[in-house]
Protein backbone atom coordinates (compact mmCIF):
# COMPACT_ATOMS: atom_id res chain seq x y z
CA UNK A 1 0.00 0.00 0.00
CA UNK A 2 1.82 2.87 -1.34
CA UNK A 3 1.89 6.00 1.73
CA UNK A 4 0.45 8.40 -0.41
CA UNK A 5 -2.23 7.49 -1.73
CA UNK A 6 -3.84 6.09 2.10
CA UNK A 7 -6.36 9.43 1.50
CA UNK A 8 -9.09 7.56 -0.87
CA UNK A 9 -9.59 10.52 -4.02
CA UNK A 10 -12.95 11.92 -2.45
CA UNK A 11 -12.78 15.42 -4.27
CA UNK A 12 -13.88 18.60 -3.42
CA UNK A 13 -17.32 18.62 -2.79
CA UNK A 14 -16.87 15.47 -0.56
CA UNK A 15 -14.56 17.05 1.46
CA UNK A 16 -16.34 20.33 1.89
CA UNK A 17 -18.55 18.11 4.22
CA UNK A 18 -16.26 16.29 6.01
CA UNK A 19 -14.72 19.37 6.95
CA UNK A 20 -17.96 20.83 8.28
CA UNK A 21 -18.79 17.35 9.87
CA UNK A 22 -15.73 17.59 11.56
CA UNK A 23 -16.40 20.74 13.29
CA UNK A 24 -20.02 19.70 14.26
CA UNK A 25 -18.50 16.88 16.33
CA UNK A 26 -16.15 18.95 17.85
CA UNK A 27 -18.93 20.99 19.26
CA UNK A 28 -20.36 17.55 20.52
CA UNK A 29 -17.40 16.87 21.87
CA UNK A 30 -17.47 19.99 23.79
CA UNK A 31 -20.40 19.45 25.63
CA UNK A 32 -21.27 15.68 25.23
CA UNK A 33 -19.38 14.29 27.88
CA UNK A 34 -19.62 17.22 30.47
CA UNK A 35 -23.60 17.44 30.31
CA UNK A 36 -24.83 15.38 33.62
CA UNK A 37 -22.32 17.35 34.85
CA UNK A 38 -23.77 20.76 34.00
CA UNK A 39 -27.37 19.93 34.62
CA UNK A 40 -26.37 18.38 37.89
CA UNK A 41 -23.80 20.85 39.42
CA UNK A 42 -24.52 24.15 37.47
CA UNK A 43 -28.92 23.62 36.81
CA UNK A 44 -29.27 21.77 40.58
CA UNK A 45 -31.03 19.22 39.17
CA UNK A 46 -30.97 15.89 40.83
CA UNK A 47 -29.02 13.11 38.95
CA UNK A 48 -32.29 11.40 38.58
CA UNK A 49 -33.94 13.89 36.60
CA UNK A 50 -30.62 15.12 34.75
CA UNK A 51 -30.44 11.66 33.08
CA UNK A 52 -33.83 11.36 32.43
CA UNK A 53 -33.46 15.24 30.48
CA UNK A 54 -30.47 13.15 28.47
CA UNK A 55 -32.45 10.10 27.88
CA UNK A 56 -34.87 12.20 26.09
CA UNK A 57 -32.41 13.75 24.58
CA UNK A 58 -32.14 10.10 22.59
CA UNK A 59 -35.86 9.78 22.17
CA UNK A 60 -36.19 13.24 20.17
CA UNK A 61 -33.50 12.03 18.37
CA UNK A 62 -34.96 8.72 17.85
CA UNK A 63 -38.56 10.22 16.91
CA UNK A 64 -36.64 13.00 14.36
CA UNK A 65 -34.83 10.13 11.94
CA UNK A 66 -37.72 9.12 10.27
CA UNK A 67 -39.23 13.05 9.86
CA UNK A 68 -35.38 13.71 8.54
CA UNK A 69 -35.62 10.70 5.94
CA UNK A 70 -38.98 12.34 4.68
CA UNK A 71 -37.31 15.43 4.81
CA UNK A 72 -34.54 14.45 2.46
CA UNK A 73 -35.94 12.69 -0.06
CA UNK A 74 -38.63 15.98 -0.19
CA UNK A 75 -36.66 18.88 -0.32
CA UNK A 76 -32.89 17.36 -0.54
CA UNK A 77 -30.23 15.79 1.72
CA UNK A 78 -29.02 19.52 2.21
CA UNK A 79 -31.65 21.15 3.50
CA UNK A 80 -32.32 18.23 6.07
CA UNK A 81 -28.89 18.83 7.49
CA UNK A 82 -28.90 23.19 7.04
CA UNK A 83 -32.30 22.00 9.82
CA UNK A 84 -31.09 19.32 11.63
CA UNK A 85 -28.24 21.93 12.26
CA UNK A 86 -29.81 24.92 13.24
CA UNK A 87 -32.04 22.55 15.68
CA UNK A 88 -29.22 21.12 17.44
CA UNK A 89 -27.53 24.60 17.47
CA UNK A 90 -30.59 26.15 19.29
CA UNK A 91 -30.68 23.23 21.42
CA UNK A 92 -27.28 23.99 22.82
CA UNK A 93 -28.15 27.60 23.40
CA UNK A 94 -31.87 26.27 24.96
CA UNK A 95 -29.34 24.56 27.72
CA UNK A 96 -27.94 27.83 28.81
CA UNK A 97 -31.31 29.62 29.05
CA UNK A 98 -33.18 26.77 30.42
CA UNK A 99 -34.46 26.97 34.24
CA UNK A 100 -36.22 24.42 36.18
CA UNK A 101 -36.78 20.29 34.47
CA UNK A 102 -39.62 21.41 32.12
CA UNK A 103 -37.26 23.99 30.02
CA UNK A 104 -34.49 21.90 30.32
CA UNK A 105 -35.97 18.85 28.96
CA UNK A 106 -37.11 21.27 25.59
CA UNK A 107 -33.87 22.22 24.96
CA UNK A 108 -32.73 18.35 25.21
CA UNK A 109 -35.34 17.54 22.81
CA UNK A 110 -34.57 20.12 20.47
CA UNK A 111 -30.85 19.34 20.70
CA UNK A 112 -31.43 15.30 20.38
CA UNK A 113 -33.85 15.82 17.37
CA UNK A 114 -31.44 18.30 15.61
CA UNK A 115 -28.17 15.92 16.04
CA UNK A 116 -30.07 12.65 14.97
CA UNK A 117 -31.59 14.52 11.94
CA UNK A 118 -28.44 16.29 10.64
CA UNK A 119 -27.04 13.25 10.66
CA UNK A 120 -29.74 11.27 8.92
CA UNK A 121 -29.32 13.80 5.87
CA UNK A 122 -25.63 13.87 6.10
CA UNK A 123 -25.75 9.84 5.67
CA UNK A 124 -27.56 10.72 2.37
CA UNK A 125 -25.71 13.52 1.12
CA UNK A 126 -22.03 12.05 1.59
CA UNK A 127 -23.52 9.20 -0.24
CA UNK A 128 -24.16 11.71 -3.43
CA UNK A 129 -21.26 13.71 -2.99
CA UNK A 130 -18.85 10.72 -4.34
CA UNK A 131 -19.39 8.07 -7.21
CA UNK A 132 -20.84 4.84 -6.08
CA UNK A 133 -17.76 3.35 -6.07
CA UNK A 134 -16.54 5.66 -3.24
CA UNK A 135 -19.17 5.40 -1.22
CA UNK A 136 -16.79 3.04 1.12
CA UNK A 137 -14.36 5.25 1.19
CA UNK A 138 -16.21 8.92 1.90
CA UNK A 139 -17.95 6.77 5.06
CA UNK A 140 -14.14 5.21 6.25
CA UNK A 141 -13.19 8.94 6.29
CA UNK A 142 -16.41 10.34 8.01
CA UNK A 143 -15.94 7.40 10.99
CA UNK A 144 -12.61 8.55 11.59
CA UNK A 145 -12.63 12.42 11.51
CA UNK A 146 -15.93 11.87 13.56
CA UNK A 147 -13.99 10.11 16.45
CA UNK A 148 -11.66 12.38 15.82
CA UNK A 149 -13.88 15.35 16.17
CA UNK A 150 -15.48 14.16 19.15
CA UNK A 151 -12.06 13.09 20.81
CA UNK A 152 -10.41 16.57 20.50
CA UNK A 153 -13.44 18.83 21.39
CA UNK A 154 -14.03 16.44 24.66
CA UNK A 155 -10.32 17.27 25.34
CA UNK A 156 -11.08 20.85 24.83
CA UNK A 157 -14.19 21.02 26.99
CA UNK A 158 -12.13 19.07 30.00
CA UNK A 159 -9.95 22.02 29.69
CA UNK A 160 -12.74 24.42 29.43
CA UNK A 161 -15.22 23.69 31.85
CA UNK A 162 -15.50 24.15 36.04
CA UNK A 163 -18.20 23.16 38.21
CA UNK A 164 -17.44 26.23 40.19
CA UNK A 165 -17.60 28.75 37.26
CA UNK A 166 -21.05 28.75 35.44
CA UNK A 167 -19.70 30.79 33.03
CA UNK A 168 -16.97 28.35 31.36
CA UNK A 169 -20.43 25.79 30.46
CA UNK A 170 -21.30 29.04 28.82
CA UNK A 171 -18.53 29.25 26.70
CA UNK A 172 -18.98 25.70 25.85
CA UNK A 173 -22.29 25.89 24.87
CA UNK A 174 -22.00 28.82 22.59
CA UNK A 175 -19.04 27.22 21.34
CA UNK A 176 -20.67 24.22 20.17
CA UNK A 177 -23.39 26.39 18.60
CA UNK A 178 -21.09 28.16 16.95
CA UNK A 179 -19.50 25.18 15.66
CA UNK A 180 -23.02 23.45 14.53
CA UNK A 181 -24.02 26.80 12.75
CA UNK A 182 -20.65 27.15 11.01
CA UNK A 183 -21.69 23.58 9.40
CA UNK A 184 -24.48 24.91 8.14
CA UNK A 185 -23.13 28.25 6.58
CA UNK A 186 -20.43 25.21 4.83
CA UNK A 187 -23.18 23.66 3.72
CA UNK A 188 -25.56 26.78 2.32
CA UNK A 189 -22.30 28.27 0.82
CA UNK A 190 -21.41 24.94 -1.39
CA UNK A 191 -25.32 24.93 -2.35
CA UNK A 192 -25.71 21.95 -0.73
CA UNK A 193 -28.82 22.93 0.21
CA UNK A 194 -30.00 24.28 -3.59
CA UNK A 195 -29.77 21.08 -4.96
CA UNK A 196 -32.73 19.18 -6.03
CA UNK A 197 -33.62 15.85 -4.03
CA UNK A 198 -31.79 13.37 -5.76
CA UNK A 199 -34.52 11.21 -7.83
CA UNK A 200 -36.88 14.15 -7.97
CA UNK A 201 -39.31 14.08 -10.71
CA UNK A 202 -38.49 10.46 -11.77
CA UNK A 203 -41.52 9.45 -10.18
CA UNK A 204 -44.32 7.66 -11.88
CA UNK A 205 -47.65 9.69 -11.53
CA UNK A 206 -51.43 8.86 -11.18
CA UNK A 207 -53.40 5.68 -10.45
CA UNK A 208 -50.79 2.91 -11.81
CA UNK A 209 -47.88 4.84 -10.09
CA UNK A 210 -45.92 2.34 -6.90
CA UNK A 211 -46.28 3.11 -3.86
CA UNK A 212 -43.30 5.30 -2.58
CA UNK A 213 -41.90 6.03 0.66
CA UNK A 214 -41.71 4.00 3.69
CA UNK A 215 -43.77 1.68 2.47
CA UNK A 216 -41.79 0.60 -0.03
CA UNK A 217 -38.47 0.58 1.48
CA UNK A 218 -39.71 -1.75 4.34
CA UNK A 219 -40.27 -4.50 1.92
CA UNK A 220 -36.67 -4.44 0.51
CA UNK A 221 -35.72 -7.90 2.02
CA UNK A 222 -31.98 -6.94 1.68
CA UNK A 223 -32.50 -3.75 3.73
CA UNK A 224 -34.43 -5.45 6.30
CA UNK A 225 -31.31 -7.83 7.08
CA UNK A 226 -29.15 -5.14 6.99
CA UNK A 227 -31.32 -3.40 9.77
CA UNK A 228 -31.28 -6.64 11.79
CA UNK A 229 -27.24 -6.73 11.69
CA UNK A 230 -27.48 -2.78 12.62
CA UNK A 231 -29.94 -3.72 15.76
CA UNK A 232 -27.24 -6.09 16.82
CA UNK A 233 -24.31 -4.57 16.54
CA UNK A 234 -26.20 -1.34 18.15
CA UNK A 235 -27.21 -3.52 21.19
CA UNK A 236 -23.77 -5.15 21.53
CA UNK A 237 -21.67 -1.70 21.06
CA UNK A 238 -23.76 -0.04 23.77
CA UNK A 239 -24.26 -2.81 26.59
CA UNK A 240 -20.59 -3.05 26.04
CA UNK A 241 -18.95 0.53 25.74
CA UNK A 242 -22.31 2.46 27.54
CA UNK A 243 -22.62 -0.57 30.60
CA UNK A 244 -20.41 -3.75 30.86
CA UNK A 245 -17.16 -2.08 30.74
CA UNK A 246 -17.51 0.45 32.98
CA UNK A 247 -19.67 -1.85 35.18
CA UNK A 248 -16.70 -4.54 35.09
CA UNK A 249 -13.70 -2.62 34.93
CA UNK A 250 -14.64 -0.09 38.15
CA UNK A 251 -16.63 -3.25 40.01
CA UNK A 252 -15.20 -7.24 40.29
CA UNK A 253 -12.10 -5.74 38.17
CA UNK A 254 -11.11 -3.44 40.89
CA UNK A 255 -9.86 -0.90 38.29
CA UNK A 256 -9.27 2.78 38.49
CA UNK A 257 -11.71 5.33 36.53
CA UNK A 258 -8.50 6.58 35.18
CA UNK A 259 -7.60 3.47 33.27
CA UNK A 260 -11.87 3.20 32.31
CA UNK A 261 -10.87 6.60 30.62
CA UNK A 262 -7.85 5.67 29.18
CA UNK A 263 -9.53 2.53 27.43
CA UNK A 264 -12.38 4.77 25.66
CA UNK A 265 -9.15 6.95 24.38
CA UNK A 266 -7.76 3.99 22.96
CA UNK A 267 -10.94 3.13 21.44
CA UNK A 268 -10.97 6.41 20.35
CA UNK A 269 -7.02 6.59 19.12
CA UNK A 270 -7.73 3.45 16.73
CA UNK A 271 -10.29 4.44 15.00
CA UNK A 272 -8.78 7.49 13.73
CA UNK A 273 -5.04 6.23 13.06
CA UNK A 274 -6.42 2.28 11.48
CA UNK A 275 -9.40 2.96 9.70
CA UNK A 276 -7.74 4.15 6.38
CA UNK A 277 -5.19 1.46 6.44
CA UNK A 278 -8.45 -0.89 6.77
CA UNK A 279 -10.41 0.78 4.19
CA UNK A 280 -7.12 -0.11 2.13
CA UNK A 281 -6.76 -3.83 2.87
CA UNK A 282 -10.71 -4.07 2.52
CA UNK A 283 -11.16 -2.73 -0.86
CA UNK A 284 -12.32 -4.83 -3.81
CA UNK A 285 -13.47 -7.56 -1.23
CA UNK A 286 -16.76 -8.36 -0.37
CA UNK A 287 -18.63 -5.60 2.02
CA UNK A 288 -20.99 -8.50 3.60
CA UNK A 289 -17.45 -10.02 4.37
CA UNK A 290 -16.13 -7.11 6.32
CA UNK A 291 -19.43 -7.17 8.05
CA UNK A 292 -18.78 -10.78 9.44
CA UNK A 293 -15.05 -9.90 10.15
CA UNK A 294 -16.35 -7.29 12.44
CA UNK A 295 -18.55 -9.13 14.17
CA UNK A 296 -15.62 -11.71 14.61
CA UNK A 297 -13.42 -9.11 15.79
CA UNK A 298 -16.03 -7.61 18.54
CA UNK A 299 -16.65 -11.28 19.85
CA UNK A 300 -12.76 -11.30 20.57
CA UNK A 301 -12.89 -7.71 21.96
CA UNK A 302 -15.78 -9.16 24.36
CA UNK A 303 -13.91 -12.11 25.11
CA UNK A 304 -10.53 -10.19 26.06
CA UNK A 305 -12.42 -7.88 28.45
CA UNK A 306 -13.82 -11.14 30.11
CA UNK A 307 -10.25 -12.52 31.01
CA UNK A 308 -8.40 -9.59 31.21
CA UNK A 309 -10.47 -8.67 33.77
CA UNK A 310 -10.16 -11.85 35.58
CA UNK A 311 -6.29 -12.48 35.03
CA UNK A 312 -6.60 -8.72 37.17
CA UNK A 313 -3.18 -6.82 37.41
CA UNK A 314 -0.82 -4.68 34.94
CA UNK A 315 -1.33 -7.99 32.52
CA UNK A 316 -4.97 -7.21 33.40
CA UNK A 317 -5.02 -4.07 32.80
CA UNK A 318 -3.20 -4.34 29.23
CA UNK A 319 -5.79 -6.14 28.75
CA UNK A 320 -8.60 -4.06 29.24
CA UNK A 321 -7.05 -1.43 26.74
CA UNK A 322 -5.94 -3.97 23.90
CA UNK A 323 -9.27 -5.09 24.15
CA UNK A 324 -11.21 -1.78 23.85
CA UNK A 325 -8.69 -1.25 21.08
CA UNK A 326 -9.22 -4.45 18.96
CA UNK A 327 -12.96 -3.22 19.55
CA UNK A 328 -12.36 0.22 17.46
CA UNK A 329 -10.66 -2.00 14.71
CA UNK A 330 -14.26 -4.02 14.44
CA UNK A 331 -15.73 -0.76 14.25
CA UNK A 332 -13.73 0.21 11.36
CA UNK A 333 -14.72 -2.81 9.56
CA UNK A 334 -17.94 -2.50 10.13
CA UNK A 335 -19.35 1.03 9.62
CA UNK A 336 -18.04 2.23 6.34
CA UNK A 337 -19.07 -1.48 4.83
CA UNK A 338 -22.99 -0.96 6.15
CA UNK A 339 -23.17 2.73 5.19
CA UNK A 340 -22.03 1.84 1.45
CA UNK A 341 -23.85 -0.94 1.68
CA UNK A 342 -27.16 1.17 2.26
CA UNK A 343 -26.85 3.45 -0.16
CA UNK A 344 -25.44 1.30 -3.04
CA UNK A 345 -29.29 -0.40 -2.36
CA UNK A 346 -31.09 2.56 -2.07
CA UNK A 347 -32.93 4.09 -5.20
CA UNK A 348 -31.93 7.65 -5.36
CA UNK A 349 -35.77 8.90 -4.67
CA UNK A 350 -35.91 6.59 -1.31
CA UNK A 351 -32.52 7.41 -0.24
CA UNK A 352 -33.60 9.18 2.62
CA UNK A 353 -35.63 6.69 3.68
CA UNK A 354 -33.31 3.82 3.55
CA UNK A 355 -30.90 5.80 5.64
CA UNK A 356 -33.55 6.72 8.49
CA UNK A 357 -34.19 2.90 8.49
CA UNK A 358 -30.20 1.72 9.12
CA UNK A 359 -29.51 4.66 11.98
CA UNK A 360 -32.67 3.98 13.96
CA UNK A 361 -31.92 0.72 13.55
CA UNK A 362 -28.70 1.20 15.43
CA UNK A 363 -30.68 3.50 17.75
CA UNK A 364 -32.93 0.73 18.77
CA UNK A 365 -30.20 -1.36 19.48
CA UNK A 366 -28.31 1.59 21.45
CA UNK A 367 -31.74 1.41 23.85
CA UNK A 368 -32.04 -2.31 24.39
CA UNK A 369 -28.82 -3.18 24.53
CA UNK A 370 -27.64 -1.31 27.66
CA UNK A 371 -31.50 -2.11 29.61
CA UNK A 372 -30.84 -6.05 28.89
CA UNK A 373 -26.77 -5.62 29.97
CA UNK A 374 -27.97 -3.94 33.19
CA UNK A 375 -30.46 -6.14 34.26
CA UNK A 376 -28.47 -9.16 33.56
CA UNK A 377 -25.54 -7.15 35.69
CA UNK A 378 -28.24 -6.38 38.73
CA UNK A 379 -28.04 -10.34 38.79
CA UNK A 380 -24.42 -10.81 39.22
CA UNK A 381 -23.90 -12.68 36.21
CA UNK A 382 -21.51 -10.63 34.35
CA UNK A 383 -19.97 -13.86 33.21
CA UNK A 384 -22.76 -15.05 31.76
CA UNK A 385 -23.14 -11.08 30.10
CA UNK A 386 -19.66 -11.51 28.66
CA UNK A 387 -20.55 -14.63 27.14
CA UNK A 388 -23.96 -13.75 25.51
CA UNK A 389 -22.30 -10.57 23.71
CA UNK A 390 -20.20 -12.51 22.07
CA UNK A 391 -22.49 -15.42 21.36
CA UNK A 392 -24.75 -12.37 19.54
CA UNK A 393 -21.19 -11.32 17.74
CA UNK A 394 -21.25 -14.61 16.32
CA UNK A 395 -24.90 -14.22 15.01
CA UNK A 396 -23.85 -11.21 13.85
CA UNK A 397 -21.56 -13.06 11.37
CA UNK A 398 -23.54 -15.64 10.23
CA UNK A 399 -26.44 -13.33 9.14
CA UNK A 400 -24.05 -10.99 7.27
CA UNK A 401 -22.81 -13.94 5.63
CA UNK A 402 -26.46 -15.46 4.66
CA UNK A 403 -27.09 -11.34 3.76
CA UNK A 404 -25.52 -12.59 0.21
CA UNK A 405 -28.51 -14.37 -0.87
CA UNK A 406 -30.60 -11.30 -0.95
CA UNK A 407 -27.66 -8.39 -1.56
CA UNK A 408 -26.67 -8.03 -5.08
CA UNK A 409 -23.20 -8.75 -6.05
CA UNK A 410 -22.71 -5.40 -7.35
CA UNK A 411 -23.52 -4.04 -4.12
CA UNK A 412 -22.15 -6.09 -2.18
CA UNK A 413 -18.74 -5.55 -4.50
CA UNK A 414 -19.00 -2.28 -4.90
CA UNK A 415 -19.58 -1.76 -8.08
CA UNK A 416 -16.79 -0.28 -9.87
CA UNK A 417 -14.95 -0.48 -7.10
CA UNK A 418 -11.17 -0.57 -8.00
CA UNK A 419 -11.56 3.49 -8.85
CA UNK A 420 -12.70 4.22 -5.68
CA UNK A 421 -10.18 2.44 -2.97
CA UNK A 422 -7.39 3.04 -1.76
CA UNK A 423 -4.10 1.81 -4.19
CA UNK A 424 -2.33 -1.36 -2.98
Amino acid sequence: MRVDTLIPPLGRRAWWLLFGYTLANLGLGLTGPFLLIYLHSVRGLDLGPAGLVIASAGLAGVLSVPASGWLVDRAGAGSAVVVGLLASAGGALAYLAARGPTATLLAALLAGAGAAGYWNGLTSLLAVAVPPEGRTGIFAVAFALQNLGYGVGAAAGGLIVDVQSPASFAVAFMVQAALMLSFAAVVVYRREARREPDGAGERPTGPAAPLVGYAVVLRDRALLVLAVIEVLVGAVTMALLATAFPAWVTGPVGASSRLLGLAFTVNTFTIVVVQIVVLGLTCGRRRTGSLAASAYVFGLAVLLVLGAGMAGGPLGAVGLLAALGLYGVGETLFQPSIMALVNDLAPDAERGRYNSVINLSFQAGAIAGPSVAGAVLARGWYVGLFVGLAAVCGLIALTALWSRRVISAAADLGRHTSRGCVER
